[in-house]
């Protein structure tokens, strides 16, 4: 199972809650950005509907002002007169013409919105004026055009203006509007015609900064769902281009309202909509900018959106890393501590000062660690009380067995021995052979009794000391054992004390005895070592060595050297490995010599 430590699962568990309320907080400015976007442009193109539709709802009622005055006017009167009375012949032509300039056509001039002035009886006949800045003499209605006059007038009221829109109509450029008004009491119809063009300067703009952009447009759509001014995109749309769109739909059923819906590009837009009031017209007005225009800034701020977002999961990340480093800071130093106290280390303290549960716990540890300080310390001078208890006390049943042996069990042997040599003098035909044989064994039992003896308490180190001892107990050994032992000493050792001497002493005791019974060895060297602090002594062969997962752990020999070198306060150091031999080096303190 994969391990993660509580700096890791902190980090991350913040750096989640930091990143879902980034993501939350980003979200929602998103969200409430881009409905303030969409609200922002649906303000402004139901501004630029308004000013639209008023513009065009005055422009007709302004064109309605003109034809009623026009159809007031004296000149307008003679000219239907003339239409009524005379015959349309030259001279009626040059007289109508005459009347018409003299006022109503500089008048009609001025005003700059008709192309075509029309006097028109319900009689079937009629004049025609040309608008402009290069006006054409008058002349008669064009058949076709009183054909279109004639149905259109019968469903006119009299004196009531009235409205006609036409694709194409003789003598007209374009499409348009004719507006007609009966003069006085007359048969004859003033008629004004409109182009489409005028329309066009009110609807159609190309200018990027009106507040539609590149791809922002007005336009009239008619009952019959046809365009009624021009397009941006689209060339001759007037009354070819249909507008079968949601918008135009619900401004046809007289709604007002906004909406993200398919141009008549098919196109997604957002459109503002409403029915436009122009008497004798059926019409309804679109302002609307393609979307993916519109929605250019809410882009940005996502974008700067998601830029932030990230910089801020950066920060993010630093701070939590940092706060959670800083949080599990405490809980790694008493792991740490925790970790030495398990290898015996004790009494560390933690320097952390914090007034919280982590603080008390900090501080419960530093007073637990304290008392495992003062516990383990008690132990160990009870463990080395008992253990040096032990050491002495085999040193003391040593020196007592060694002297029993030698007063009691040495003498008894000796004096049987020199009983049984006078016994053997005075016996007879006892073989010599035999007689030499019991005299070599009472003297070999002898000096079995007397080694044994000095191995219990050497009487050498008593009486000339350490370095003395070592080197008798080397050469013994090499005699024994036939390895060569060689034993150097370096400094003064007068300054041990006898406890100091005698550990030392069984230490390279027990060394010898395991280079002889396990190393192979061949050659050995002992070093004793004194200076005015502490003595050294370094045991060194070149046998078969020990395996690294043994050194110290291994045999209860070793164990021993080094209890009786830590009871004295040093140090206890092996070095070896398989074919490498064995080093064996004691240092210990001088302390004062024994009385």
């Amino acid at each position: 199972m994969i391990r993660i430590t509580i700096t890791k699962r902190l980090t991350i568990y913040f750096m989640m809650m930091g990143l879902i309320i980034i993501a939350i907080i980003g979200s929602y400015s998103y969200i409430k950005a881009r409905e303030a976007l969409m609200k922002r442009t649906f303000d402004q193109l139901k501004s630029l509907r308004i000013e639209k539709k008023n513009r065009i709802e005055n422009f007709f009622r302004q064109r309605y002002n003109d034809l009623s005055n026009l159809s007031n006017l004296n000149n307008s009167k003679e000219i239907a007169y003339i239409i009524n009375h005379h015959k349309i012949d030259k001279t009626s032509l040059e007289t109508a013409d005459s009347i018409f300039k003299h006022y109503t056509g500089t008048y009609i001039q001025a005003l700059g919105y008709y192309t075509q002035t029309y006097y028109y009886s319900n009689q079937g006949k009629g004049l025609i004026f040309q608008n402009g800045l290069k006006q054409e003499k008058a002349h008669k209605i064009n058949p076709k055009t009183i054909l279109i006059f004639s149905k259109w007038l019968k469903k006119t009221d009299d004196n009531i203006p009235g409205i006609l829109e036409y694709r194409k109509i003789p003598g007209a450029d374009s499409a348009g509007f004719l507006m007609a008004k009966q003069i006085g009491n007359t048969d004859i119809f003033l008629i004004l015609n409109i182009p489409v063009s005028n329309i066009n300067k009110i609807m159609l703009e190309n200018n990027p900064h009106n507040g539609l952009g590149e791809s922002g447009e007005s336009y009239l759509v008619g009952r019959d769902q046809l365009m009624r001014s021009s397009s941006r995109f689209q060339d001759n749309a007037v009354f070819n281009t249909s507008v079968n769109t949601p918008a135009a739909r619900n401004a046809l059923e007289g709604k007002t309202g906004t909406g993200l819906i398919p141009d008549y590009r098919g196109i997604d837009v957002l459109s503002a909509y409403s029915p436009v009031s122009i008497r004798g017209l059926d019409w309804v007005i679109l302002t609307e900018i393609d979307k993916k225009e519109a929605m250019i800034p809410i882009n940005i701020v996502r974008s700067n959106i998601l830029y932030l977002s990230i910089v801020l999961s950066l920060l993010v990340f630093g701070l939590v890393a940092l706060l959670s480093s800083i949080i599990t800071s405490p809980i790694r130093s008493l792991r740490d501590e925790t970790e030495k106290i398990t290898k015996g280390q004790y009494g560390s303290q933690i320097g952390i000062q914090r007034n919280d549960e982590i603080g008390d716990l900090i501080q419960a540890f530093n007073i637990m660690t304290l008392e495992l300080k003062e516990n383990a310390r008690k132990l160990e001078n009870e463990r080395q009380l008992r253990l040096s208890s032990v050491i002495d006390g085999q040193e003391m049943e040593r020196q007592r067995l060694s002297r029993e042996i030698h007063d009691s069990l040495g003498q008894s042997i000796l004096a049987i021995k020199l009983k049984v040599d006078q016994l053997l003098r005075q016996a007879e035909n006892i073989p010599t052979q035999s007689t030499q044989e019991i005299r070599e064994l009472f003297s070999s039992a002898l000096n079995d009794i007397r080694a044994i003896s000095r191995n219990l308490m050497p009487a050498v180190l008593s009486e000339f000391g350490l370095s003395e001892a070592i080197a008798n107990l080397a050469t013994d050994s090499m005699k024994a054992s036939g390895i060569e032992i060689d034993f150097n000493d370096q400094g003064f050792f007068a300054a041990a004390d006898k406890k100091t001497e005698n550990y030392l002493y069984r230490i390279c005791q027990e060394a010898i005895n395991n280079i002889i019974k396990h190393s192979g060895a061949e050659k050995a060297r002992i070093t004793l070592k004194s200076d005015k602090n502490s003595i050294q002594l370094v045991i060194k062969d070149n046998g078969y060595g020990l395996p690294e997962q043994q050194n110290e752990k291994s045999g209860h020999g070793l164990t021993h050297m080094k209890e009786r070198a830590e009871l004295l306060g040093g140090s206890f150091k092996i070095h070896s490995g398989a074919g490498k031999g064995t080093e064996i080096s004691i240092i210990v303190p001088h302390k004062n010599k024994a009385s």
